[in-house]
């Protein structure tokens, strides 16, 4: 019983160690990123707000929320960021770029498809796990009936 509970608290204790490796991660590419290109840093800081929200809304130890909306988000602000590495990196592009309402719409507007991904997806599972059982449910009844047909009422086991 020790062994299982040492278990137990050690698997939850290395989903929050991976967390905090991750955070400290991005703390670290953020720092080294602020340095070496300023102005690619601005844009990044602006545009993953809402995955900075996300990590601090979401309390589940796995993290389901977050990866998705850093993941949709990530994708909105890497166009931005490719637009900047190839036009020249200068925070005059980087305003530039910060100042146009398209810009906004693409980096928030990824974050909020993450956050329909997320709210969709599972009732969208559940409907595909309840017509599954369903159409199990009807070929075993098929099936019951079938046996019934070929053994008797002795089959299906009720007593009379």
């Amino acid at each position: 019983m020790a062994k299982a509970a040492k278990k137990a608290k050690g698997g939850a204790g290395s989903v929050q160690k991976k967390g905090s490796t991750y955070a400290t991660l991005a703390i670290l590419v953020a720092t080294i990123l602020s340095i070496l290109a300023p102005p690619l840093a601005m844009v990044l800081l602006a545009g993953l707000l809402p995955s900075l929200a996300a990590f601090i809304a979401d309390r589940q130890p796995a993290r389901y929320l977050t990866r998705t909306i850093v993941w949709m988000n990530f994708a909105g602000v890497i166009a931005l960021l490719s637009g900047l590495w190839t036009g020249g990196i200068s925070f005059d592009r980087a305003i530039e770029a910060l100042s146009n309402p398209f810009s906004w719409l693409l980096m928030y507007g990824a974050a909020g498809i993450g956050w329909l991904i997320f709210y969709s997806t599972p009732p969208i599972a559940r409907k595909m796990v309840d017509a599954r059982a369903d159409k199990l449910q009807k070929q075993l009844r098929e099936r019951a009936k079938k046996l019934k047909e070929e053994w008797g009422d002795d089959v299906t086991g009720e007593s009379r």
